[in-house]
């Protein structure tokens, strides 16, 4: 027997080939329970893997666990995807986990909720982003799979209701890995396709054949759609995240339709009612523009003119014997007020004052003098029958002394 001396680092990286070398070894999938789980600065998992009798050791390098769509605790049952291997410093092989998803409906039903409060944060189930449906859609997008019953029903209800709509099919996997993927990648291939909404679902099924609707990056896709999204996936009773984010869920594929297509013959209907409306008030309408028109050609008829005029003639007599009434009762009140002035014009005549042997001194500036002048000053007296001229020679306190001029005015010479 050949006997091999090998050092430590030798062994160790032959048994490291052999283990990667090994077909069942090099790409199978793990069933276990996560426990020692650690999530390292790096952005690595490290793990171990247990069942009821055996352990082993995992690690999941960051760009995979990047990629991973829940967060991974101590006792999640997990089915993980990778490969064995040695590490070859410690001489210790080991599990690589590429990738792991939650093992059972528990697990699943877990995640469910996980991502669900995760979208609901991210504002993906508000309903003031909800849009309404369009009131007459001429073309519907559906997103299912184009072999099952679900398209046969949508097209069977939609042409019933309206044979006239168009429907285009963006035919995609409804289950199964990488269903998601080719949902998101249909809704948004309708986006420009002249389709008025989106009808996207499948039928029934286990929660694990619905599990792609609950996946993010077909929320994603029914979020940040142009047009609005109708979900009908699964059951009644079923409830996807894809249902959250829609604009509307309808309970069954059928029911889809009835929400995307108007009913037709019901159209026709109110249309029928409303033309009968329009039909009324327009007659109604010219009924009693008729009947204005008909006033209005008797008040301009001859005879009508004649009543018209007669009618504003007496009006306008009135007005004429209410005008020279109030012309005359001005006159009158004028007149009265005029007399009462002349009455006073009289008393309060100057001459009068005068002819009473009351006398008018004016001063130098031949304006009336009110005050004694100051001695020296020349006066003017003006009397009933005439005037004269003054010097102020001295101011007493009760009799003044006035000198005469030698020019006397020709009234006084007169007197």
């Amino acid at each position: 027997m050949l006997e091999i001396t090998l050092s430590v680092g030798e062994l160790n990286e032959y048994v490291r080939t052999l283990l990667e070398g090994d077909a069942l070894l090099s790409s199978l999938r793990l069933r276990g329970e996560i426990s020692n789980f650690k999530r390292h600065s790096s952005g690595h998992l490290y793990f171990s893997l247990k069942d009821a009798s055996s352990v082993i050791r995992c690690v999941c390098f960051r760009q995979n666990a990047q990629a991973l769509r829940f967060s991974p605790r101590d006792g999640l049952g997990v089915v993980a995807r990778g490969y064995v291997s040695l590490f070859p410093r410690d001489g210790a092989y080991q599990f690589y986990c590429e990738g792991m998803e939650p093992d059972g409906v528990g697990a699943l039903y877990a995640l469910f909720e996980e991502t669900k409060a995760r979208l609901a944060k991210k504002g993906y189930f508000d309903q003031t982003r909800k849009r309404p449906l369009p009131a007459n859609p001429r073309c519907v997008g559906v997103v299912t799979s184009e072999t099952g019953a679900v398209i046969r029903d949508i097209i069977r209800v939609a042409r019933r209701r309206n044979p006239g709509i168009g429907i285009l099919l963006a035919p995609c996997r409804v289950q199964g890995e990488g269903a998601e993927m080719e949902i998101a990648e249909g809704i948004r291939s309708l986006q420009d396709q002249g389709v008025d909404l989106i009808i996207c679902g499948r039928g029934g099924g286990s929660f694990e054949d619905l599990w792609c609707f609950n996946e993010e990056i077909v929320a994603r896709a029914i979020f940040e759609s142009k047009l609005p999204v109708i979900s009908a996936i699964g059951h009644e009773t079923d409830f996807s995240i894809a249902d959250f984010v829609a604009d509307i869920r309808a309970s069954t594929p059928s029911q889809a339709a009835e929400l995307a297509v108007p009913d037709l013959s019901s159209a026709m209907l109110r249309l029928d009612s409303l033309m009968a409306r329009l039909n009324l008030s327009a007659s109604r309408e010219l009924a009693l523009r008729g009947q204005r028109l008909a006033g209005l050609r008797q008040r301009l008829s001859p005879a009508g003119l004649s009543a018209s005029l007669a009618l504003r003639g007496e009006r306008l007599r009135g007005l004429n014997e209410r005008l020279n009434f109030g012309i005359l009762s001005l006159f009158e009140r004028k007149a009265q007020a005029l007399g009462g002035l002349n009455g006073k014009l009289p008393a309060l005549n100057p001459d009068r004052v005068l002819e009473r042997g009351y006398a008018i001194v004016t001063g130098e500036d031949g304006r009336a003098l009110h005050a004694p002048p100051p001695p020296g000053s020349q006066v003017l007296a003006k009397l009933s029958g005439g005037s004269f001229r003054a010097r102020v020679l001295q101011r007493a306190e009760k009799q003044r002394q006035i000198g005469f001029l030698d020019e006397v005015s020709e009234d006084a010479k007169a007197d």
